[in-house]
């Protein structure tokens, strides 16, 4: 019991995507309905979906959830809090089962060119696949 308090205590410091998968690079398999990260929480890393999907969420002031965009396989998500050291913006969610590859901000600078840094801050969600070999 002891050990559950710990982790409530360690997630509220560090935030839920330390306490899962220690911000380290790599591949992260979700359940459906697993939480990534939370709105609010620092963020070390950007996201590719393998398969599956995430639900990105935003809280409201008056209480609730707003569903803002589902990332689907080829697409990147997370990006902001790496790059530019904001708060997460919004809360991912596994969808259903799910695979994911997390990169650092400088993986995904190499691996997307400058070209992609500059559509990935000036995209409105869109889909654009990212192709990465794991």
């Amino acid at each position: 019991m002891r050990f559950f308090w710990f982790l409530r205590k360690l997630k509220k410091i560090v935030g839920t995507e330390a306490v899962l998968e220690g911000a380290q690079p790599g591949p992260v398999s979700l359940a459906g309905g697993q939480e990534l990260f939370a709105q609010g929480d620092r963020g070390e890393l950007i996201y590719v979906v393998q398969s599956g999907g995430i639900d990105l969420f935003r809280l409201l002031a008056e209480g609730g959830e707003e569903l803002i965009h589902t990332s689907g396989p080829g697409e990147y998500f997370g990006e902001l809090a790496p790059l530019f050291g904001f708060p997460r913006s919004a809360t991912a969610r596994a969808a259903g089962d799910t695979d994911l590859v997390g990169y650092t901000a400088q993986q995904f600078r190499e691996m997307v060119g400058p070209e992609g840094i500059r559509k990935a801050m000036g995209r409105n969600r869109d889909p654009e696949p990212v192709t990465a070999d794991v």
